[in-house]
């Protein structure tokens, strides 16, 4: 069933209290040892990274 606190549809919802995001803060806390999924398109870590740059370069697709 989805979770209307879960804007990233990783199965994980926003903490309980957590304020609304704005441009300086992120509703996603990370979520420490979480197995990230490359290529997805879900950010199954909440770290805010590019799901399609898994070395971090920079650039999609590598």
């Amino acid at each position: 069933m989805p979770n209307d606190d879960d804007a990233d549809g990783d199965g994980y919802a926003a903490p309980s209290g957590s304020a609304a995001p704005t441009a300086t803060t992120s509703a996603r806390t990370p979520i420490l040892g979480t197995a990230e999924v490359w290529y997805d398109g879900i950010d199954q870590a909440c770290d805010g990274g590019d799901d399609y740059d898994r070395d971090g370069d920079g650039f999609r697709g590598d």
